[in-house]
């Protein structure tokens, strides 16, 4: 298993243990009409530097709300509220170094009349790994 799959794993346990419905599917149909949920899932990971032994990088944790409710914009900052101090938590994981929050894209609408909505929420995870 790599980093980033131990990883993304870890942050889904922890969003599960505090109660928080989530997914590792990112794009689903029957989100369209199910219950709202966060989907955790990785943008890019980057090369920062290299020494001896060790490589530095930076992963982009994304972390998307997916609801069909009204008000969907107050739905998903009503969830970064909920996850937001559980993922910065996370930098205890073997091998972090930080989690910073660095962006929230603009809403996405469309499906089910232009009432599905996906909201995501990006982190840069610096870590190290031997290589």
């Amino acid at each position: 298993m790599t980093f980033r799959q131990a990883y993304i794993s870890e942050v889904c346990r922890r969003l599960q243990n505090v109660g928080l419905p989530v997914s590792r599917v990112v794009m689903d149909g029957a989100d369209i009409d199910d219950d709202d949920v966060i989907k955790v899932h990785r943008g890019k990971d980057i090369l920062l530097s290299e020494s001896t032994g060790w490589r530095n990088r930076e992963l982009q944790l994304c972390i998307s709300v997916a609801t069909s409710k009204v008000l969907a914009e107050d739905v998903a900052e009503n969830f970064f509220v909920q996850f937001d101090p559980v993922v910065k938590a996370s930098d205890d994981f073997p091998d972090v170094v930080s989690v910073e929050e660095s962006s929230a894209d603009e809403p996405i609408y469309g499906g089910a009349n232009g009432r599905a909505c996906l909201v995501t929420f990006r982190y840069s995870v610096t870590y190290q790994v031997k290589g």
